[in-house]
């Protein structure tokens, strides 16, 4: 494994239960600023498709159109703060 692909491997590692704990109300927002400080849009790609399917795997928080709607909310405003168009404050 190279070395960037292992790095990208732990960062998905550490930070794969972030967005379950932020769709369910246990961290704020700004528990995302060390995945948005990355600018990297496909690694947050990859943390937001992992966070899908660890949720959507889970069974007492089955992927519901509400809860799918907050989560691609969350995403759209992650990638609009990648991108420079927004903050998190």
């Amino acid at each position: 494994m190279s070395p960037e692909a292992e790095n990208y491997l732990l960062f998905l590692i550490t930070h794969h239960d972030r967005m379950h704990h932020i769709v369910r109300g246990e961290y704020p927002l700004h528990a995302l600023k060390d995945v948005i400080n990355r600018k990297d849009i496909d690694l947050f790609n990859a943390f937001f498709l992992s966070s899908l399917v660890m949720i959507s795997a889970l069974g007492e928080d089955q992927i519901l159109e509400d809860l799918a709607n907050r989560l691609f909310i969350i995403k759209d405003l992650c990638f609009r703060i990648i991108k420079g168009e927004t903050t998190l404050e």
